[in-house]
């Protein structure tokens, strides 16, 4: 029997094979993947991982009620999984992203396995943080990873918005609140600079979507910009002359019309108040005109974790229907959305989650 580390809590041992996205450093391990579990591991501790064989492959966070039973921390077998080694993740994500200041205060300064983190997200706007514990391994180093942020970043005022569904299949609770410092303003002004010039944003990290606001789309907006001045020029050229943008307005999105808006102002002044529910409509109304394809919570649970569903068996072939391979359907399960997803070869592939 191998000796245990000391912090940690024991070992997962995998079936015959399952080792081999390990050692392609893939940091996920399934629940159909173990074998076995040594010691008595509690939600978010941290265990070895070991191959049928007993080779040592990594140290992990352990997740027991989520199918997604570990995320790897390291494959480096002499790595302490301390307060040290946290921070110094954190530091070193902060410092890739240093760069990035002269496009935009808007930033995203950890994003989680990319970062040797997995399930922690933490987003900067201005001098406010915004993060997210998805994940139980980051859920049980919560403090640690928060003074590792603001020593990191400077930043005093770090809001949590860990309320997405992720965290039920994790066995944990939403939670939304001040983690450090003092409460958000209402709304943040963020500046990118585009093409041409720089850009401003109201940004709610109360009520926003995700952290508040679609850092990761930084580069489309300023190509739109680009290519709706170049249509503009393009245009007059056309027409034998010269021309430029003046002011440019959106009037419309998907099936939503410019009436349909309703304005910042009016929303922060509703607050949470039972009158503010009279402009809210459910996010199925935005998925209308894409094809709806029921789910068993299996298959739900396996497009929510990234995983493909097939669809070959003979009881399929009702719901797939005239469904044609490359079609885009909204999946859903107990008639709520659960992911967009392209139907290819017999096979549903996930193209975006929805954690409603």
């Amino acid at each position: 029997m191998t000796e245990i580390r000391a912090g940690v809590a024991g070992e997962i041992v995998l079936k015959p094979g399952k080792e081999k996205s390990l050692r392609r450093r893939h940091p996920w391990i399934y629940d159909t993947a173990v074998a076995r579990v040594t010691g008595q591991p509690g939600r978010g501790a941290t265990v070895a991982v070991r191959a049928a064989d007993g080779t040592w492959l990594a140290w992990a966070a352990y997740s027991p009620q989520s199918t997604l039973r570990a995320r790897c921390w390291s494959f480096v077998e002499s790595d302490t999984i301390d307060r040290d080694w946290f921070a110094a993740r954190v530091q070193a994500a902060v410092a890739r992203r240093s760069h990035l200041a002269d496009a935009s205060d808007a930033l995203r300064l950890v994003f989680g396995e990319a970062d040797q983190l997995p399930g922690l997200i933490a987003d900067r706007y201005g001098g406010q943080l915004v993060v997210q514990f998805q994940a139980a391994g980051v859920e049980a180093q919560r403090d640690l990873l928060l003074d590792a942020l603001v020593a990191a970043t400077g930043c005093v005022n770090v809001y949590d918005r860990s309320d997405s569904a992720t965290r039920q299949r994790e066995g944990l609770s939403a939670t939304r609140g001040v983690a450090r410092g003092a409460e958000p303003p209402e709304l943040i002004t963020v500046r990118e600079q585009g093409h041409a010039s720089a850009l401003e944003f109201l940004v709610d990290v109360r009520r926003g979507h995700k952290t508040g606001f679609y850092i990761d789309q930084r580069d489309n907006r300023a190509l739109t910009g680009l290519l709706t001045q170049q249509l503009a020029r393009d245009l007059a050229r056309a027409l034998g002359t010269v021309g430029h943008i003046v002011q440019l307005r959106r009037t419309s999105v998907g099936p939503f019309r410019e009436e349909h808006a309703i304005s910042l102002e009016t929303l922060a002044s509703l607050g949470h108040s039972a009158a503010a529910s009279g402009y809210l409509m459910a996010v199925a109304t935005a998925l209308d005109d894409i094809p709806a394809l029921a789910l068993t919570a299996d298959e739900a649970n396996r497009l929510r974790c990234g995983q493909p569903v097939g669809l070959l068996r003979r009881s399929d072939l009702e719901r797939i229907g005239n469904l044609e391979s490359g079609a885009v359907v909204c999946a859903t399960f107990g008639g709520k959305p659960v992911a967009l997803a392209r139907f290819e070869a017999g096979d549903l592939r996930p193209l975006r989650v929805l954690n409603l």
